[in-house]
């Protein structure tokens, strides 16, 4: 998953709201790497500060994150 086509675009020109979940410490998404990537884009970012699987270290904080997120768009 991690080597595919280089889709860097779609963040700065989406037509739509994104949201990104990143994890401080994940080996597989590089976080300095990513934060630059998304430099001068409307996407919207929660950090935590665990590793590649922080989504499910962070359950109820996700849940609240994308439930205001949704609520937005």
């Amino acid at each position: 998953m991690k080597i595919r086509k280089d889709r860097e675009v779609l963040l700065h020109f989406a037509p739509y709201p994104i949201q990104l979940v990143l994890g401080e410490e994940d080996p597989v998404l590089p976080y300095a790497e990513t934060i630059e990537q998304i430099e001068g884009t409307k996407v919207e970012l929660t950090t935590f500060a665990d590793g590649h699987m922080s989504h499910i270290e962070n359950e109820k904080e996700l849940k609240k994150v994308l439930v205001d997120f949704l609520k937005k768009v």
